[in-house]
């Protein structure tokens, strides 16, 4: 199922914004509308399951031949990870500067912004088996305890984007739903994967 557009106004700080540049993020802009599909049957080709099967196998056998002999090995491709997923949002640092910056060094902003995306995605495999708002809350903690403190332990209040500029959501590469909508499909219980994937955060 595809997901549908609202078309939403803008109340951004246009002062902001170089003159030359404005008329690119005047009027409406288009945010996502996810589709339902908490009670829709998910129903998996068998050969694809034949493969997740198959690729679970391999992963159990080469656990138990390396016997932890790469322990290391997660720790690592979580902080891969997380560099490349803070590059969308064009953040990048060194090596180098990422591993100071998990010592506590803070005098690199991109590197500290990059491990606290390392400690919500651990939040996030910590978490996995509950997907509910205390946990969403968590992991969004884990994310910005740090770099924005003031607006961690709630829900959104305003439209965030991927993609483009910062200087407003017109020119994205995706929209999210309006924070208004995610407020009034937040869950304040416990609820399944499939309930919040009708559910944008």
């Amino acid at each position: 199922m595809a997901a549908g557009y609202t078309e939403e106004v803008w109340e951004g700080d246009r002062d902001r914004i170089p003159r030359s540049r404005r008329m690119d993020y005047a009027g409406t802009y288009r945010a996502a509308v996810v589709p339902k599909i908490a009670g829709r049957t998910v129903a998996v080709p068998a050969a694809v399951q034949a493969l997740v099967e198959d690729a679970a196998t391999e992963v159990a056998r080469f656990d138990s031949e390396i016997n932890g002999e790469i322990a290391p090995l997660a720790s690592v491709l979580l902080r891969s990870e997380s560099a490349a997923s803070s590059q969308i949002e064009h953040l990048t640092a060194s090596a180098k500067a990422i591993a100071m910056a998990e010592l506590g060094d803070t005098d690199r902003a991109n590197a500290s912004l990059i491990v606290a995306n390392s400690r919500a995605m651990l939040a996030a495999v910590e978490l996995a088996d509950r997907l509910d708002e205390s946990a969403v809350i968590a992991m969004h903690s884990a994310l910005m305890s740090e770099s924005a403190p003031k607006i961690v332990g709630r829900w959104r209040q305003e439209p965030v984007w991927i993609g483009t500029s910062s200087y407003g959501p017109h020119t994205a590469s995706f929209v999210p739903p309006p924070c208004a909508m995610v407020r009034r499909s937040t869950p304040t219980g416990r609820s399944s994967a499939t309930d919040w994937s009708t559910r944008a955060y």
